[in-house]
């Protein structure tokens, strides 16, 4: 990873970690996205990889629009000596994510860890 994209990650967490520690989520609805652009959704991805230990991390296009749920399964692209799919079942449990909102802000839950990360760049609406 550049250092250019590394230190925009870190600010991008910076904010957001600022956030967890001074909000009360516990009132937090379900929501989804208002304005799903690509900007938005490069803002999601990069929120999400920097979570999954900056795991390459790609959405739909219409991902969150309609549904506040997000599941974020590794990659299965294992290939056999042959290069053919090889057959097996993953053993990493997929990563469960929520879009909420408190106060008209969008906040991302990660189920796993019960962190909630703020997003001031996303609109949402409740669901």
């Amino acid at each position: 990873m550049t250092l250019k994209i590394q230190i925009a990650v870190s600010a991008f967490f910076a904010a957001g970690l600022v956030g967890c520690a001074s909000m009360d989520y516990s009132q937090a609805e379900p929501a989804v996205l208002v304005n799903a652009d690509g900007k938005v959704l490069n803002d999601i991805e990069t929120l999400i990889s920097g979570l999954l230990d900056n795991r390459r991390v790609l959405l739909a296009s219409n991902v969150l629009r309609t549904d506040n749920r997000l599941i974020i399964e590794q990659n299965s692209n294992m290939m056999d000596p042959q290069g053919n799919m090889a057959d097996g079942r993953m053993r990493a449990k997929p990563d469960h994510f929520r879009l909420l909102t408190l106060d008209g802000k969008c906040v991302l839950l990660h189920e796993q860890t019960g962190e909630y990360y703020p997003m001031d760049s996303v609109r949402c609406r409740p669901l």
